[in-house]
């Protein structure tokens, strides 16, 4: 039982990753295509943000996953030191994982802010909200 419910995990963090990241690669891509006229909203900068955060998640989800995948899947017959480089991989991937996270919950906070300024003082938003001012913000975190 607790064998099938590891491989039932390690198999929905491997989709689930490859899934994030295909779905956020699309977000970049149409994001950047447009971008003389998307990109000059402060909120889609945020969103592009947002999309690469989870693209590297993705990849995470995805290391995390390969250890047990090769082990409980396939049954692959590796050596120590590629059994180890694995797993050292798996626990790289789980600290960028948690540093994502928190820079999601960063995020949020941003978007939240961001809306509040465009309610609380609609035709001064401008003047508190810039986009270099954003820029600044994602790039210190």
């Amino acid at each position: 039982m607790h064998f099938q419910m590891a491989t039932t995990a390690v198999f929905l963090c491997g989709h689930l990753g490859a899934l994030s990241v295909i779905l956020n690669l699309f977000v970049i891509i149409a994001l950047l295509r447009h971008r003389r006229r998307v990109l000059s909203n402060v909120f889609y900068v945020i969103v592009l943000h947002c999309a690469v955060l989870d693209v590297a998640r993705g990849v995470c989800l995805i290391l995390y996953g390969l250890p047990y995948f090769a082990n409980s899947f396939y049954n692959i017959n590796l050596d120590i030191s590629t059994r180890i480089s694995l797993f050292q991989a798996s626990r790289f991937a789980l600290v960028i994982l948690r540093v994502c996270n928190l820079l999601t919950i960063f995020n949020l906070l941003v978007f939240t802010t961001n809306e509040y300024i465009v309610i609380r003082y609609p035709l001064h938003y401008r003047r508190y909200f810039r986009r270099k001012f954003v820029l600044i913000i994602l790039a210190v975190w």
